[in-house]
C-alpha cells in the first residue's frame, strides 16, 4: 500500500492549490480558529504547513498526528512561523489521545483514505474532539457530468481554460478538471500516474504545452497514492455517523464549489 513518503514531502513544495489550501480556503479556517481563545488545543490531520503556521499566529496549543515523522520535519522546512507543533506519530485510522481537543483540522485527509476507512476516521476524530469541540476540514468532492467522459472531452477542458482563465497557473486552472476528466469511476479515486501517463500523451499528439506537463509532473511524478472522490451527499452522510454539520464554507477561487469546507462538531 503507497503511502506518504519522503519523496511526496519533498515534491511538496512545488505543490499549488488546489492540492493545497488556497488563501480564501485558508481564510475560512482562520475565521473558525479566531472563535476560540489562545492556548485552546488543536489537533492537525497531517503536517500541513499553512495550518502550522496559523495555529502559531493565533497562539494555540497545537499537536500533528502523522504516521510518517519525516514528513512533519520536512515540511517543517516550508513553515513561515517558527514551528512549534508537537508531533504525534500515529495512524489516524488507528488515533487514539489521553486527552481530547478543541478543534481538529485536516486538509484532504479523507481523500487520502480509500471510502471503506474514511468512517472510522471520522469516529476517531469525534471520539478526540470535546463535548463543544470542532471540526474544520477541506474535502475534494466529485460532481458526476462535470468534467466527466463522456460528456466532455479532453478538448473542452482545454477550451474552457483558455476562455476563462487562460492566464491562470495550469496546475490551479486544470488540476481539478484533469482529476474528473481521468476520475475511476470503478474504483471511485484518481490515480495520479494515470492523469500523467494521460497528460504524457496528451503532450506527444501536441494537445498541451510542455509547461502545462510541467506543472503537473512536478508535484506528483512521485506521487503513488490514490484520492478516493465521493460526490457531496455521499460524504455527508458517511461523516453524519458521527459528527453533526455546523455550517459548510467555500473559498472564493473558481474551482470552490468541488472543495467545500465542512465545520462539524461530535454528536450528543
Amino acid at each position: 500500500m503507497y503511502k506518504w513518503d519522503t519523496h511526496i514531502a519533498t515534491d511538496w513544495r512545488r505543490a499549488i492549490p488546489p492540492a493545497r489550501p488556497s488563501l480564501s480556503e485558508l481564510v475560512v479556517f482562520d475565521q473558525y480558529l479566531r472563535r476560540f481563545p489562545r492556548g485552546s488545543s488543536v489537533l492537525i490531520l497531517g503536517s500541513t504547513q499553512e495550518f502550522r503556521d496559523i495555529c502559531y499566529c493565533q497562539s494555540l496549543d497545537t499537536t500533528a498526528v502523522d504516521y510518517n515523522a519525516k514528513t512533519f520535519h520536512i515540511l517543517g522546512k516550508g513553515l513561515r512561523h517558527p514551528s512549534v507543533a508537537h508531533l504525534v506519530v500515529q495512524d489516524w485510522r488507528n488515533m487514539e489521545f489521553e486527552n481530547r481537543f478543541d478543534v481538529v483540522i485536516g486538509d484532504l485527509a479523507i481523500n487520502m483514505m480509500s471510502i471503506s476507512e474514511q468512517a472510522i476516521v471520522m469516529k476517531n476524530i469525534s471520539n478526540a474532539l470535546k463535548k463543544d469541540g470542532l471540526l474544520i476540514h477541506r474535502v475534494w468532492i466529485r460532481q458526476p457530468g462535470r468534467y466527466t467522459r463522456p460528456t466532455t472531452t479532453f478538448g473542452d477542458i482545454l477550451a474552457e481554460h483558455k476562455a476563462e482563465r487562460p492566464n491562470a497557473d495550469y496546475f490551479f486552472s486544470l488540476a481539478l478538471p484533469f482529476i474528473h476528466y481521468f476520475f475511476d469511476e470503478e474504483r471511485k479515486c484518481i490515480d495520479f500516474q494515470i492523469m500523467l501517463q494521460g497528460l504524457r500523451e496528451a503532450y506527444r499528439d501536441n494537445l498541451i504545452p510542455k509547461e502545462c506537463l510541467r506543472a503537473f509532473e512536478r508535484p506528483w511524478h512521485r506521487y503513488f497514492m490514490p484520492n478516493w472522490l465521493q460526490t457531496a451527499d455521499e460524504v455527508e452522510q458517511m461523516m453524519s455517523h458521527d459528527l453533526a454539520i455546523v455550517s459548510v464554507g467555500f473559498g472564493s477561487d473558481f474551482y470552490s464549489d468541488f472543495c467545500p469546507i465542512y465545520v462539524m462538531k461530535a454528536k450528543e
